[in-house]
């Protein structure tokens, strides 16, 4: 189940969910090694906070739209996997919150420490023990990682006050 919620105020979009479920399996990935499915393990993206405190937002891993310092992106991994919330002002990306294109999260990462497992009869199974990110993206393209998603909340407050104001208002759940 998916679900998306989505707050829009004055041009800028609210987006919140996971940008990746620890020791959760990802799609098949394929390298030179042939195909294999990939996991970070719990506690990997706790420590790459703590050593980087200012990971950048971006668009499809392409467009900055933020960072942590700046405030536009939160980041904590809990009992579930590393969580964010960003603020998005970029009129592409509200464009395709609205339009519920967006399809998940992904993120930037350097590998310090791995181990793979050998299945039977299944693809290699890499697990990210320790790792450094440089960045996480909203995305308007299928993520590698199955389990993520994004979260789109979309607070009604006093109606009649917002119709005088005349914002745009869109509620937007998809299960």
């Amino acid at each position: 189940m998916r679900i998306l919620k989505i707050e829009v105020r004055n041009g800028a979009a609210t987006i919140e969910g996971y940008v990746n479920v620890t020791e959760r399996l990802s799609k098949p990935i394929r390298d030179v090694r042939g195909q294999f499915l990939e996991k970070v393990a719990t506690g990997a993206f706790n420590s790459a906070l703590q050593r980087n405190d200012n990971i950048e937002l971006r668009f499809n891993h392409r467009r900055k739209l933020g960072d942590q310092q700046d405030g536009s992106l939160e980041l904590r991994e809990d009992n579930i996997g590393l969580y964010a919330k960003a603020t998005v002002s970029d009129a592409e990306v509200v464009k395709l919150a609205e339009e519920r294109k967006l399809k998940g999260w992904s993120f930037g990462f350097r590998k310090l420490e791995d181990s793979w497992d050998k299945q039977k009869n299944m693809p290699e199974i890499r697990t990210l023990k320790a790792i450094d990110v440089s960045e996480v993206s909203i995305l308007s393209i299928t993520p590698a990682y199955i389990a993520t998603s994004i979260s789109m909340s979309m607070i009604l407050k006093n109606v009649r006050q917002m119709k005088k104001k005349s914002l745009t208002i869109k509620n937007i759940m998809i299960f």
